[in-house]
Parts: structure tokens; C-alpha cells; sequence
């Protein structure tokens, strides 16, 4: 489910932006939820810890020379502690032009792919006025391994594992955010592409400082999904020296299942969007992860496989975010700001 180079040459998109340099800041201590949210919002996935009251250690290293900052964007590669305490790599971008705080998009990459692969959507989002946060997922980029295996040599367990370790250090971005003093934290948004709008549908369902999701060929039914997805990874559960039985799937995977988890994101805002000749993310479980979904909810069917065309996915989401991360300013609000 990794989204293809394609993801990078956005080229319809952001031809016309203007190349990030980078730059830094150093985050504060992390602010941690109250004991009671804390307590109403589940402890693990996957068997991985989430624990709001751990030090996030934060490094915060600008991308660019400080005397000659870039026009655009901010970019500051970041490490902080995720679940379980494991080091995280991120990418954290800010946009220049800006007064006051700024509402900010978690992005989040495919299988086998790395937080790089999202990063030209940072450039399209921080010309409209957003940050972005971007993390490596378990067992991807600088942190390639989970319990010494590469990922295409997971056991369904492990795999299951990465999925709850992702879970838990986005939960753990958050957390860096709320440090940050340039974001909004009311208006905080997240986007994922195939797996990463898998996770996002059990990340956003457990994380309640999310305020919308958008979803790029994401499904539910992990037992389906294995059982009729095109992707190698799926056919090694099917047939491969990991392989196992079809019921015993979905018990493997039951608390990283996001149609056991999307419902929980209502009253939020979800956006969905996902070729109709997928073969990689089956459609029958994007109908799944649909349906499961509560509202409000809306789903875009493009003509087209895995990833679809990247110009209305990018342009779709952007206007999506627009109306519902970042509230569009009323004629009343534009009137008096003249005044």
C-alpha cells in the first residue's frame, strides 16, 4: 500500500511553489492531557503503550541558514518519544507568511515508504497558511526495522505492532504540537495516504484533538484486505512462510482494524477517496470503512487504481481542509478586518 514516486512529482500542484530550504526552534515541555481525558482515551494498540505523561525529549533542528531563511516555509527535522518511549523521526514545516497561530495537517505515507514521500504536500499546505508534521512510520525510513525485521519480513503480529507503534507516536505528535507555540491547536487536521489513512482511521478515532480526517485509498477488514489485496505483503499472509488461516486475520488485527475504530471519529469531519479499480486497497473494503464510518462523512470515487488522479486528490483535500481545519473567513470577518 505504498503510494507510488508518482507522490512526489506533484508537479500539477506545486510547479508553481517555491522550493523549501528549512529552519528551527526548540519545543517546550510537553502539555500533557488531564487525568481524565487521559484516562477516557485507550491506554494501547498493538500492543503498544500511549502515555501522555512521558517526556517527549523534543530536538528541534532548522533545515535552512538562519540568516537566509526561505520565503515559503519553515522546515525543522525533529526526534521526540513516541510510544514506549522509541525515538521518532519527523518533519516539521511552518509557514513564513503568517500573523497569529496557524492550524496545522498531520501527513502520513504508505507502506514501504518514508515521511519524505509527503513532503511537496507540506510546500501546497504552507502556501495556504498551514504547518505540517510528518513521522516515519514504524519500521519505515530512519527507523527501518521492527523486532529486527525489515518490514516485508514481518509476522501478521508483528505487522500489527507497527501499526499500534504508529498509532501511539502520532498520538505523541500531537503532544509535540500542543509545545509548539506557532500552532492552533483547535484546528488540528490529519492526512493519510493507503496505509497511512488506515492507521489515521484508528489514530483519529482515538485521538480527540483531531479535528477532520481526510483518507486517500484507505479501507477496513484487515481479514479481507489480506485476503484479496494484489500487494505482496498481503499475498505473504496468504501463501508465504507467515501465512495465516483467514479467520484467524481479522483476531490478530481486531484493536488496529479501522472499521472497528471510524465510527468513533463522528460527530468529526472524514473525507474519503479512493480509486474505483483499486487493487491494492480492495474497493469492497473502502465500502467497508465507509459504511462503518459515522457523520458527518463524505467519499470521493475517482476513475482510476490505487492512486488515482493526484491533481484532484490534492486539490479535493486542499478544499476539504479549507472548509473544515481552516474555517473560512465570513464576509462580515473580511468586511471588518478592513476597517
Amino acid at each position: 500500500m505504498r503510494v507510488p514516486q508518482q507522490l512526489l512529482t506533484i508537479a500539477v500542484v506545486v510547479a508553481a511553489l517555491a522550493p523549501l530550504l528549512s529552519c528551527g526552534a526548540i519545543a517546550n515541555p510537553p502539555t500533557a492531557l488531564t487525568p481524565a481525558a487521559a484516562a477516557s482515551l485507550p491506554v494501547a494498540r498493538g500492543g503498544v503503550r500511549y502515555d501522555s505523561m512521558l517526556p517527549l525529549e523534543a530536538v528541534v533542528t532548522p533545515k535552512f541558514d538562519p540568516e537566509k531563511p526561505p520565503p515559503l516555509a519553515l522546515t525543522y527535522s525533529v526526534t521526540y518519544k513516541g510510544g514506549e518511549g522509541e525515538t521518532v523521526p519527523a518533519l516539521f514545516v511552518l509557514p513564513r507568511q503568517t500573523t497569529g497561530k496557524v492550524p496545522c495537517v498531520m501527513l502520513q505515507h504508505g507502506l514501504g515508504g518514508r515521511k519524505e514521500d509527503v513532503y511537496l504536500l507540506s510546500s501546497a499546505l504552507a502556501k495556504r497558511g498551514y504547518a505540517s508534521l510528518m513521522i516515519d512510520t514504524a519500521g519505515h525510513g530512519a527507523r527501518p526495522q521492527i523486532g529486527g525485521k525489515p518490514v516485508g519480513e514481518l509476522s501478521l503480529e508483528q505487522f500489527r505492532r507497527m501499526v499500534g507503534q504508529t498509532v501511539a507516536d502520532l498520538r505523541r505528535g500531537v503532544d509535540f504540537l500542543t509545545t509548539r507555540p506557532e500552532i492552533d491547536t483547535t484546528r488540528l487536521g490529519y492526512l493519510g495516504a493507503s496505509l497511512g489513512g488506515i492507521i489515521g482511521g484508528v489514530f483519529v478515532a482515538d485521538e480527540s484533538r483531531i479535528k477532520g480526517a481526510v483518507l486517500w485509498a484507505a479501507g477496513g477488514n484487515w481479514e479481507k484486505m489480506i485476503a484479496h489485496s494484489q500487494h505482496k505483503f498481503a499475498e505473504r499472509y496468504r501463501t508465504g512462510p507467515d501465512a495465516v488461516p483467514p479467520a484467524q486475520v481479522g483476531v490478530v488485527m481486531a484493536d488496529v482494524d479501522p472499521v472497528k475504530t471510524v465510527g468513533s471519529i463522528a460527530p468529526r469531519p472524514l473525507l474519503l477517496i479512493n480509486g474505483d479499480k483499486d487493487t491494492i486497497v480492495p474497493t469492497m473494503c473502502t465500502d467497508d470503512l465507509f459504511a462503518a464510518a459515522g457523520d458527518p462523512k463524505k467519499r470521493i470515487v475517482l476513475s482510476g487504481g490505487h492512486v488515482p488522479d493526484l491533481s484532484i486528490l490534492v486539490t479535493e483535500s486542499l478544499s476539504w481542509l479549507d472548509a473544515h481545519i481552516k474555517p473560512t473567513v465570513t464576509a462580515d470577518q473580511a468586511k471588518s478586518s478592513l476597517l
